[in-house]
């Protein structure tokens, strides 16, 4: 899931992961999904969003933690020209 200003959210359904979900992490393991930066812009444009924003990645666990990335700037049109 990906969080915008003011808190406006957008789940991508497509990622890139260490592993296959629907996946049991044990205690003290770790996983790591991702999503290309070209194919974050065509989806972000898709759903009408096209300037510059202020990123976070978000994932909650099973048991209610959310845990947040640190927030990063992203340049949609940039990313749709690469």
């Amino acid at each position: 899931m990906i969080q915008f200003p003011r808190r406006k959210r957008l789940v991508l359904p497509t990622s890139n992961s260490t592993v296959v979900f629907p996946y049991e992490l044990a205690p003290g393991k770790k996983c790591m999904c991702w999503i290309g930066m070209k194919e974050l812009a065509q989806e972000l444009d898709r759903v009408g969003y096209s300037d510059r924003y202020r990123l976070i990645g978000i994932h909650n666990d099973q048991i209610g933690n959310v845990y947040k990335s640190k927030p990063t700037n992203f340049d949609v049109a940039f990313w749709l020209r690469r």
